[in-house]
Order: structure tokens, then sequence, then C-alpha cells
């Protein structure tokens, strides 16, 4: 079994980072001291150097390996996965929605959560998903008549459901 993914190049790296700033004008800080590596499916992966080094050692048994924290989309767009939103959140200026305590559990069920204005955020483009001062992921801004609805993208997997 061959390993399914590849260490980035530098200009794939200043991509990363250049979709980073542009999207959430946030730090890639993140990807300083670590190695990057991509998947087929475009889904980036951050690791360190240390376990990349073991990876290497062990490379005809590994599939997967290290911090999935986004995935590559078209347009220059990057969708963060709940960890990697967790990790931008904390120094991204735009893109960046807050959401009552009400509208946090919607999206923490998968629902859609209708919103009444979206200031620092750009329609059709996928925002970290904050309740107070935690971040619980990543969702997609929609207009739809006039109103704006956030769609979860919250894993089906990870889904809570609250008890009345």
């Amino acid at each position: 079994m061959s390993m399914r993914f590849e260490l980035v190049n530098e200009e794939e790296l200043e991509d990363l980072k250049r979709r980073i700033r542009t999207n959430y004008g946030a730090s890639t800080e993140l990807l300083r001291n670590v190695v990057v590596l991509r998947t087929k499916g475009e889904k980036v992966r951050i690791l360190t150097r240390e376990a990349f080094w073991l990876l290497q050692r062990l490379n005809k048994y590994a599939t997967y390996a290290g911090l999935y924290i986004c995935k590559l989309k078209r347009s220059n767009k990057l969708q963060p996965s709940v960890e990697g939103a967790q990790i931008l959140a904390s120094s991204a200026k735009r893109n960046v929605i807050c959401l009552d305590d009400e509208r946090s559990q919607k999206f923490l069920k998968g629902e859609n959560v209708s919103l009444t204005e979206i200031e620092g955020c750009e329609p059709n483009n996928f925002v970290l998903v904050c309740s107070k001062r935690l971040c619980l992921g990543t969702g997609i801004i929609r207009e739809k008549g006039g109103s704006y609805v956030l769609e979860s993208l919250f894993p089906k997997s990870r889904r809570i459901f609250f008890l009345q």
C-alpha cells in the first residue's frame, strides 16, 4: 500500500498562505514549523517534522497522517475542517460569524441558521462559526431572497443533539 499524500512544494505552500490571508485575514504562523501534506482530494494536512520523519520510515504502511486542516476549493477558497477553523479563528479578521446560544445549537445539530446581518463576511464563502469565544467549525453563507442563511458544514459524525 502506498502513501496517499504528497509533500507540498514551496509554490503550493505560498498559495495556501495567500488563501488563508485573503479569505480570513488570519496569521499563517501555524504553517511555520510543520510539514504540510496534500492528499489527492485536495485536503491539506499538517504534522510535525518528527512525525514526518517517522512517516518516511513507515511509508509502505501509512495511508494517512497528520491533522486535517482544510480542503482547497476552486476560486481560491478553502474549506477549513473543524480543527482548522479552531486554529484560524484565534487570528481571523474576516469571514467570522458569531452566533448566540440558540443559533449555535442549531448549527451543531447540522441545521441551517437564518442571519439578519453578515458584517465582515462574504456571501458564498466559507466562514468560521463561533459562539462567544469558542470556534465551533465551518459554514457557508448563502443569500436567499434578500436575507442570509448560514449552511452548517458541521460533520454528521460530530453533530450534537440537545435534550430539552
